[in-house]
Parts: C-alpha cells; structure tokens; sequence
C-alpha cells in the first residue's frame, strides 16, 4: 500500500515564528562584531561600529534569511576591511582585518540554541492556543 505523505501549511503564527527566530539568532552576532572592529588598532571604528545591525530579509517559499552587517555610509567600505583590498595608490595591498566571519564562526553554537529555543518556544504557544 502507497503512504499517504500529510502535508502541512506553514501558518502565519508559524511565518513570523521562523521570523522571529532567525532575526533572533542573527541579532546575536551584532555584539561579537562591534567587539571585534573595537579591537583591531586599525579599523576606524566611529560609523562602521556604529552602524552593525541586524535585518530580516525576505527569502524564497521555503528559507527565511536574516543578514548582520554594515548599513548606511560604513556599508560601501565594510567588505574592504572584512577581505583586504588594495589602495588607492594601485601598489599598496592593505591587508584583511575580519570582523564579521570570526564573530560568526565563534558565535554559531549560541545562535543555533537561540533560533530553536525560540522556534520551539513559538511552536509551543501555537500548539496551546489551538
């Protein structure tokens, strides 16, 4: 006998759960960012700190995506320092001082346990409300 595969809607309680969830886990990294363009001797540091934030993009039917990172007049030079780029001069490479990767790579754990602590909670309150 063929199994009938059930097939569940995302509600709109479910919609702004996820969304809540992975806007949740990508505020967690705005911290370890400024933190880390804080220490480099380097990195002028006024917009770019000032200008971190966390956004929620819209994604496709079946993603949701958040993105962390420079906005406003940092965000044009950002990439920059993240990678490394060469000077104006055409001859100078100034070399790369990342601040995002290494925030994202030593917070991974937490965002994780904060996206599903927050989903299981939201999934807990459309489950009692029904």
């Amino acid at each position: 006998k063929k199994q009938t595969q059930k097939k569940y809607t995302v509600t709109k309680l479910g919609k702004k759960a996820i969304r809540e969830a992975v806007l949740a886990g990508a505020e967690l990294l705005v911290q370890p960012m400024e933190e880390n363009i804080k220490k480099s001797p380097s990195i002028w540091r006024g917009k770019l700190v000032n200008s971190i934030k966390a956004r929620f993009k819209k994604g496709g039917v079946r993603s949701a995506v958040a993105s962390v990172g420079a906005t406003g007049d940092a965000a044009y030079y950002a990439h920059l320092i993240e990678r490394g780029h060469v000077a104006r001069d055409y001859k100078t490479h100034v070399p790369a001082e990342p601040f995002m990767a290494p925030a994202l790579l030593q917070n991974e754990a937490r965002i994780n346990a904060e996206i599903s602590q927050v989903l299981k909670t939201a999934l807990d309150d459309i489950l009692t409300k029904k």
